[in-house]
């Protein structure tokens, strides 16, 4: 059965799908130029119009296995998209159709998009004909027309769109390629939306079963999939997939990744420094190969590879170092922390611009990492390896010493401190022990009111004075703990101020009591002279019992 033409319909859907894939624009009234460019803009040749035609469904070529895949096609859904079919007499949005060049396998016609509705006259209506929009396309544009009928129908999950989007852009070999602003005009959205996602389809399979389970959302996904793969596997190394990802976690580990390229301590054409690594201005995984995916660092070009910077670093620091070295001073390494442990923290040199003044010293972290500078060594020798040591630098065994004869004295301190406050709070003088109680009652009512942020409110301060004898805050007192302790040891004097200010702070407060730990404090903030007269004899006393004092070792 040949198709029957019936009154072409503007505006429909399926044309206007076709008219987004082919690139032709809306053109203007007959006799109404939109632009002084379009009078004199010829029509282009080639192109048929769209034909609105009942087409019989003996004469449709049915291209992606249509016969296997409408027995997997959900049979009340059929009937009730039938039902709608019949109930308006037929098809209100024509399926879309191309001609065929040469027949195939007898068919003049291709169906490019709505098996659905194709199926549904075919298995529940039986009717022999379908309402069809027929356009001249070639293969690759009823391909793209597919995917936009499908991405605007069929609500598909994001990796779904970016695997569709991917096929729109034409990336693979053998199809056309699109750009982004294309692709996003047949869509109906933005550039950056179709970067996103065909970024997507760049994301590595742990991160994206990840989020085919549930546990990584889709902007996590996203900004995961602007980075280059082998971030994303070390990001994963450190998720493990076991647990739903927040994305402020995905959002820290990601800034750890980022390294301002012009801070770079090399040159960037320089592709000898790694070989393997090649030069940065070149690199791929740079933001200034993806702006329209990083936006926000497109006035400043970033690497995207935390442990390529790291390695390129390593080998800039020891290429500076051996061209600065001499046979009879080599460079040193220099550290911008008081802390450091890869280089002469910065107590130990003086930076110096004169050329002939100090050594040369290289830098191997903070913000000058891979610089070299200039440097006036204090009390220090530099080894051959350019590690510099501290002159006069106590031996192994002495250093030992020390630390055992810190850790024993702190250890001891502690112990004598809680046995002498606690001995003074069960004394069997009552007068002595409700000294010290006092003393420990004074410390839990400053937590108490230390705890609470920010400054005291008036009517709180007002009571406090009115109830218990305190003093408004002067002027010179900057500190709010210091007066606050002040106001607390001048009125707490007995056991019963003491507990009548404790209790006046647990029921207006509502705060937890909490003790201080360090027991020098809390000897100190108890305010009684008793707890520390003669503290350090009893203290040596102790020490010298359990320790030999000369090698503060335990004794035997």
């Amino acid at each position: 059965m040949s198709a029957a033409p019936l009154l072409l319909t503007e505006g429909t859907e399926a044309e206007a799908v076709m008219n987004v894939v082919r690139g032709d624009e809306a053109r203007p009234e007959a006799g109404q130029p939109d632009t002084p460019e379009q009078q004199d803009t010829p029509e282009q040749p080639g192109r048929a119009a769209a034909e609105l035609l009942e087409v019989a469904l003996s004469d449709v070529w049915l291209p992606f296995n249509y016969r296997e895949r409408r027995e997997k096609l959900n049979r009340k859904d059929l009937e009730a998209l039938a039902e709608g079919i019949r109930a308006t007499g037929g098809l209100l949005h024509a399926v879309p159709m191309r001609r065929l060049a040469e027949p195939m396998e007898g068919k003049n016609y291709a169906l490019t998009a709505g098996f659905s509705r194709f199926a549904a006259h075919e298995l529940i209506l039986e009717w022999p004909t379908i309402r069809a929009m027929v356009l001249d396309m070639t293969e690759s544009e009823a391909e793209a027309a597919r995917i936009v009928e499908n991405l605007h129908r069929s609500n598909p999950h994001p990796l779904d769109e970016a695997a569709a989007v991917a096929k729109l852009l034409g990336k693979e070999e053998g199809q056309p390629t699109r750009t982004y602003q294309e692709v996003a005009a047949m869509l109906g959205k933005d550039s950056r939306w179709v970067a996103q996602r065909r970024g997507l389809t760049e994301l590595a399979a742990e991160w994206t079963k990840g989020v085919y389970d549930g546990l990584v959302t889709m902007s996590s996904a996203e900004e995961l999939a602007r980075w280059p793969l082998d971030v994303q596997v070390r990001l994963f190394q450190k998720w493990g997939g076991r647990y739903a990802l927040q994305h402020s976690s995905l959002k820290g580990w990601l800034e750890q990744e980022s390294r301002v390229l012009s801070a770079a301590p090399w040159p960037l054409s320089d592709a000898e420094l790694v070989p393997e690594a090649g030069a940065c201005s070149s690199c791929p995984k740079r933001s200034g190969c993806a702006t329209v995916l990083f936006a926000e660092l497109a006035k400043k070009d970033n690497c995207l590879d935390a442990a390529c910077w790291d390695t390129k670093l390593n080998a800039e620091i020891t290429r500076k170092q051996e061209t600065l070295s001499t046979e009879q001073q080599p460079a040193v390494l220099l550290s911008n922390y008081f802390y450091g442990d890869k280089g002469l923290a910065p107590s130990k040199y003086e930076t110096t611009r004169k050329k002939k003044e100090g050594v040369w010293g290289v830098y191997v972290d903070g913000p000058k990492a891979g610089h070299a500078q200039r440097v006036i060594l204090q009390n220090v020798v530099v080894a051959p390896s350019g590690k510099a040591v501290t002159a006069n630098q106590p031996t192994r065994g002495e250093v030992m010493k020390d630390n055992r004869k810190q850790r024993a004295t702190t250890d001891m301190e502690k112990t004598v401190l809680m046995e002498r406050i606690t001995a003074g709070v069960s004394n069997e003088d009552a007068a002595v022990s409700a000294d010290y109680m006092t003393g420990v009652l004074r410390v839990v009512i400053a937590n108490q009111f230390h705890a609470r942020r920010g400054s005291m409110d008036e009517q709180t301060l007002q009571e406090l004075v009115d109830s218990f004898g305190w003093e408004k805050r002067g002027e010179r007192e900057y500190s709010q703990q210091d007066w606050m302790s002040k106001q607390i040891n001048r009125t707490c004097q007995t056991l019963e101020s003491a507990m009548n200010l404790l209790m006046w702070a647990m029921i207006t407060h509502n705060v937890g009591i909490e003790y201080e730990r360090h027991q020098q404090d809390l000897a100190k903030r108890m305010n009684v002279p008793s707890v520390l007269d003669g503290f350090q004899e009893q203290l040596q006393e102790r020490l010298g019992a359990i320790y030999d004092l000369t090698t503060w070792k335990p004794k035997k």
